[in-house]
């Protein structure tokens, strides 16, 4: 028998008592965001599934980038997140989930350019396809930046940032586009 428990902000725990590890689930009745659950496979761990669209993507990371001054830098926000407890906010570039109506930047209707593959936030633990690109606005004289956003070197991104799926990214960007390694 499959009990429910709810909690804050529309989440609830099910489980069904017969069979906890193949029925647990912590998540959503809207199936929004992500769930919670345990992958019995191999040693058995709790698993985070992303909510994905109808192509199997759960989000996207698209920084903003352009060349400024000869140097390269992307467009970053300041946010509050979950993961350090919301101490302080969070040095992140343009990214989004399938579930988030509101991003703090988005590229959303930009002619943004695809790199190939995608990424996992971190296979170990959450699965979701993450697709990946760059939206590069060098000389494009109506870009506006977003309330809040600010361009920022490549350089001080990498010093400051936690954010590590705007960082694999660019890194991509450099490789595959760029060819920094190309030259060394």
């Amino acid at each position: 028998m499959q009990k429910k428990t709810a909690l804050k902000g529309g989440w609830e725990v099910r489980m069904d008592s017969k069979d906890p590890a193949g029925s647990l689930v912590v998540g959503r009745e809207d199936n929004r965001f992500f769930s919670v659950v345990f992958n019995t496979e191999k040693y058995g761990q709790p698993l985070i599934e992303e909510a994905v669209d109808a192509e199997g993507w759960a989000g996207y990371v698209i920084p903003i980038v352009s060349r400024i001054d000869g140097a390269w830098n992307l467009v970053v926000t300041h946010n509050d997140r979950p993961a350090n407890n919301y101490e302080s906010k969070l040095l992140e570039g343009a990214r989004r989930s399938v579930s988030n109506d509101a991003p703090f930047l988005t590229t959303e209707g930009e002619k943004a350019r695809e790199l190939p593959g995608f990424v996992y936030a971190n296979s170990a633990r959450i699965a979701g396809k993450i697709r990946v690109g760059v939206l590069d606005v060098t000389g494009d004289q109506s870009f506006e930046l977003p309330q809040g956003a600010e361009f920022m070197p490549f350089t001080q991104f990498f010093d400051q940032s936690t954010d590590a799926l705007t960082k694999a990214v660019l890194g991509q960007f450099m490789v595959s586009i760029l060819g920094v390694l190309d030259n060394a």
